[in-house]
């Protein structure tokens, strides 16, 4: 996924696309390479982010490119990722304002059973998410819990962000 930041309010996700399309030629677009998914506010009153799905190819050139004409405005384009972890539970896909876990809360550093924020302990952490999924484990090999639940090497944390990546646009070329 892409975000298009600043986009005038103005545009639609129709004339959104058209524009897109029409002002980036050296793209060249295929049908199914770009996807409307979102707005996202953040800007004041006039302006707004465009979250889209494109394909690898197109994202390749898009980061690479780093812009985009878009109608009468050239709008600055960055990687967009819908990874989103509780700091209440711990659990991905929501946040701790909308969390509906009636367990917890539980620390991101050391498992215990508070806010990560409000952690004292300087020590050593631990993965309260590993130490979930190994107590599910009957007869698998268990995962180290050595860590904190939001560190890049969790592997729980790995399992969620591939099933974000494997849920993206796939290129219709390589289907």
């Amino acid at each position: 996924m892409v975000r298009l930041c600043r986009v005038d309010q103005a545009i639609d996700q129709e004339e959104l696309i058209q524009d897109l399309i029409y002002f980036n030629p050296f793209l060249n677009w295929s049908k199914g390479d770009l996807k409307f998914a979102f707005w996202r506010n953040g800007h004041g009153k006039r302006y707004r982010d465009a979250i889209l799905n494109v394909t690898p190819r197109i994202y390749g050139i898009l980061m690479q490119q780093k812009k985009l004409q878009l109608c009468m405005q050239t709008t600055r384009i960055t990687s967009f990722s819908r990874f989103i972890q509780c700091g209440k539970c711990l659990k991905f896909g929501h946040t701790l304002k909308n969390c509906l876990d009636p367990d917890g809360p539980f620390c991101g550093w050391c498992a215990g059973d508070h806010l990560t924020a409000d952690c004292e302990k300087l020590g050593s952490s631990r993965c309260h998410n590993c130490e979930v999924l190994n107590k599910n484990l009957k007869y698998s090999s268990r995962y180290r819990t050595d860590h904190d639940a939001t560190t890049q090497d969790c592997p729980v944390l790995k399992r969620a962000l591939k099933a974000i990546e494997r849920s993206t646009l796939r290129d219709p070329e390589k289907s």
